[in-house]
């Protein structure tokens, strides 16, 4: 891992088409109030490690949003060549919060989204998956090309040069974030422990990444709008639940204590 001169601009590159006024004030600017947090985290951190990442992932803006970028890619592999000969971006998301656990020997990936705003990004990450897995099936010892999945997860508050990249899963589940949740928000994916990197890397910064980061940044003014959408969504699935709810102990308040005649003669 290299060293970091924080002399440098750690955003370079990254906002060359935003222009920024400097009149504004940084906490009603999440470009520049993230750019100046960026700074001051490298800064103090100095030297990053894997921990710095990791920490980073829990980062958020002053609208309290995730400010790490998820991506999905999918390489090809030559068998032959024994190198990736290209790769796509399959999904890319800064709604996503990261975590990461260790359980027998593996390292588990952990992305959460909230259920009533990001359902769309949940089941669309959800469905790369489920292609990928599905795809694997076909593959052969005469196949070309073997697809290999890779994850890279890249907290912007540490200039977006930093991060953390997953490849070849083996297992991956939809799941609630909590027993009682009556909803899946949660995508784990199963890993071997040196599957997972974390390192510097220019190339985190693929045009995907840069593109998310600019449209979730300066979506900002769109917020009371979505928060509406949100507490519809919220109100149309607890009318839901409570519809189920009724059904449920009509059928049993018929069904409880009654005998059923036998089929037997």
């Amino acid at each position: 891992m290299e060293g970091i001169d924080t002399a440098k601009d750690p955003y370079a590159g990254l906002y060359t088409d935003t222009v920024i006024n400097t009149d504004t004030k940084v906490n009603e600017n999440p470009l520049l109030a993230l750019q100046e947090k960026a700074a001051k985290n490298l800064e103090r951190i100095g030297f990053v490690g894997a921990q710095d990442i990791i920490e980073a992932f829990k980062d958020k803006d002053n609208k309290g949003k995730w400010t790490t970028c998820v991506e999905v890619q999918i390489g090809y592999w030559d068998p032959v060549l024994k190198e990736s000969v290209r790769s796509r971006s399959k999904f890319v998301t800064m709604n996503a919060e990261v975590k990461l656990e260790m359980a027998g020997g593996y390292t588990i990936l952990i992305l959460q989204f909230d259920y009533f705003s990001h359902q769309m990004e949940l089941n669309r990450l959800w469905a790369v998956l489920s292609d990928y897995g599905a795809d694997g099936v076909n593959i052969t010892e005469s196949s070309d090309e073997i697809p290999v999945l890779s994850i890279t997860s890249v907290p912007m508050s540490l200039g977006g040069h930093f991060g953390m990249i997953a490849t070849d899963p083996i297992f991956w589940t939809l799941q609630p974030d909590v027993p009682s949740s009556s909803v899946c928000n949660q995508i784990r994916v199963l890993y071997q422990p040196e599957s997972v990197l974390f390192l510097r890397d220019d190339s985190f910064q693929t045009e995907e990444i840069i593109k998310k980061v600019k449209s979730e940044l300066a979506s900002g003014k769109i917020a009371p709008e979505n928060a509406i959408q949100k507490k519809l969504r919220e109100e149309e699935f607890k009318k839901q639940r409570e519809e189920e709810i009724v059904e449920y102990l009509e059928t049993t308040r018929h069904t409880k204590h009654s005998f059923q005649p036998s089929d037997k003669k």
